[in-house]
This record gives C-alpha cells, sequence and structure tokens, in this order.
C-alpha cells in the first residue's frame, strides 16, 4: 500500500482565492453570477476550458484528466474524450468522469499502473446555493496538481462510486459504507462529508451503518457548504486538505471521504494513514 502526497500546483476559479483560503474562510460572496444557457453548452465550455489549461507541448506523462460526472450522458462522453485525444493523444482510461470522486479512481489507476508520480487536471462547473433555494452558475473552474507516491501518509485502501438516476430510492451508499465496514476492525476518525447546500442531504440517514466504527470522538468536515458544489475540483481540494493538514497527520489512522452529485452517484473512498513505524 503507497502513501502520497498531494500538492495543487494551478487553481482557477470564479472565487479568485487560494484552494487554503477557500475551505478555511469560504469565498468572499462578490463572485459574478453566470448565466446558465445548457448542459451542452455547459459540457463545451469545459472542453474549451480544459484546451487552455494546458497546451500541446506541455504535455507531461502520466497525466490524468479528472472531469464531470457524466455516468449516463454517454454523447457528451465522447465529445469530450474526442475532443482530448485530437489534442493530447491521452488514453482513455486517463479520462476520468466521475465528479469529485475522480481523483480518487485516479489514485487508484496510478496505483494499478505503478506510476511512481503523475499530474492531474481537473476540470468542471461551479454552482453556489442562491437565498432563493435554487443554486446559481459561476462558470468553470480548473485545478492543476502533481501527487507523488511516498511511504508515509495517507494511502488509499479503497474507492468504490455507484451511480444512480434516483438516489433518494436506490440507495447506493449505504451498500458503499457497509462495505467499508468489511475492510478492517480500525475505527473511523474523520469522515469528509458531501453536504454543500445545493443537493441532498439524505446521506446522513445512512451513518447508523457505521455505527460499529463511528463515536462522538469522530470528526465531521464539511468543507463543501464553503465551496459550494465544484464536481472535479471539490475532490481534490477535499483530498489535498486531508493529506497535508497536520492536524491530521498522526493523530488520525482512518478516514473517508464520501461524495455525490444527486441522482448521478454516491461513492466513498477509504483511506489509512501510514506511518514510519508501519513502514519499518
Amino acid at each position: 500500500m503507497s502513501a502520497f502526497k498531494i500538492s495543487i500546483q494551478q487553481f482557477d476559479t470564479p472565487y479568485e482565492v487560494a484552494p487554503e483560503v477557500l475551505v478555511l474562510e469560504g469565498s468572499s460572496g462578490h463572485e459574478q453570477v453566470q448565466n446558465w444557457h445548457s448542459f451542452d453548452a455547459f459540457i463545451y465550455d469545459c472542453i474549451v476550458k480544459a484546451k487552455s489549461v494546458l497546451k500541446e507541448s506541455d504535455v507531461q506523462q502520466p497525466l490524468i484528466w479528472l472531469l464531470p460526472a457524466l455516468p449516463f450522458q454517454t454523447d457528451h462522453k465522447t465529445l469530450f474524450i474526442n475532443s482530448l485525444q485530437q489534442r493530447y493523444g491521452i488514453a482513455v482510461e486517463q479520462m476520468i468522469f466521475e465528479g469529485a470522486n475522480a481523483i480518487h479512481s485516479a489514485i487508484a489507476l496510478a496505483k494499478e499502473q505503478n506510476f511512481s508520480a503523475f499530474d492531474v487536471i481537473a476540470i468542471d462547473g461551479v454552482f453556489k446555493a442562491s437565498k432563493h433555494n435554487g443554486f446559481e452558475y459561476l462558470g468553470i473552474a480548473a485545478c492543476k496538481a502533481y501527487v507523488e507516491f511516498t511511504q508515509v501518509g495517507w494511502a488509499l485502501q479503497s474507492t468504490s462510486m455507484c451511480s444512480s438516476v434516483d438516489i433518494a430510492k436506490h440507495q447506493p451508499i449505504h451498500a458503499e459504507l457497509e462495505r467499508v465496514l468489511s475492510l478492517n476492525e480500525q475505527k473511523i476518525d474523520l469522515v469528509f462529508a458531501p453536504g454543500n447546500g445545493l443537493e441532498s442531504d439524505d446521506w446522513v440517514s445512512y451513518l447508523p451503518v457505521l455505527s460499529k466504527k463511528i463515536n462522538e470522538q469522530t470528526m465531521f468536515q464539511l468543507p463543501n457548504y464553503k465551496l459550494g458544489k465544484m464536481g472535479a475540483i471539490e475532490g481534490v481540494v477535499n483530498l489535498a486538505s486531508l493529506a497535508n493538514s497536520s492536524l491530521y497527520a498522526e493523530r488520525f489512522g482512518q478516514a473517508l471521504i464520501i461524495s455525490q452529485e444527486y441522482n448521478k452517484y454516491q461513492a466513498v473512498a477509504s483511506y489509512l494513514w501510514i506511518s514510519k513505524e508501519m513502514c519499518n
């Protein structure tokens, strides 16, 4: 099992603040709201943004793209794949259309491919809750990060995503949380939760499944109420918050990162802290 470290090298969002500032303090609240035209226009804007982030001559391998969750939009996914392949010649498996969960799948893919280090580029839309119980569209964001495997640090234990057109009915996260119970006997110290003020918080009702592993000492982080809904960028920011915080290092042994996009998917990634003693 390989631990990793992650550093965010480029962070281009409508918030115009560094990711650590956004997580700790939230946005300024002065972002300009964009007109939402259509999902087709959104995908086109994502493709344009992707091409602006990376020049053909700057492609360094290995590189994994983290892209909007498109579990049921085959035509849009094909358009995205063809556009990036024509420009960069990237393998299909290195384009992950899972939104916030994409970074965890990228870590798993990199381990399978025996990468010692790799770059990720995340592209997705940014949405924020409005005062009228709806959402405001703020535009397309991009994030570039560098991931390097190490001996000490947080290591991916498992990641699993389940797509659903009706999360409230199918409750896919229930089965994912039950699976987490079978991974080890270790208690869960930290949970990154997916609430963002825009989508349902039904996932909270499934937490009793983990009652044997969580207690009053378990820390729950709700960063996305400040982030809003940022999809693939949200996943990178949350994982960087876990990996780079001295508060969590050594103090905690197991962390869960739960992610979801309503009526698209729910997912759970489990991370274990690998210490120097465990390596020796």
